[in-house]
């Protein structure tokens, strides 16, 4: 369970699971966002 990834982590959890052709820029950030705010979250 990593709750900090850093870009280049969600880079590879998504890895083969979407086309890199069609670029997932949004998703990375969506997927940085919401671990940012669970961890947020888990500091208090």
């Amino acid at each position: 369970d990593e709750t900090n990834p850093t870009r280049e982590r969600i880079r590879e959890y998504l890895s083969g699971n979407y086309c890199r052709c069609t670029g997932y820029q949004a998703i990375v950030d969506a997927i940085e966002a919401v671990a940012k705010a669970r961890a947020a979250r888990s500091a208090r």
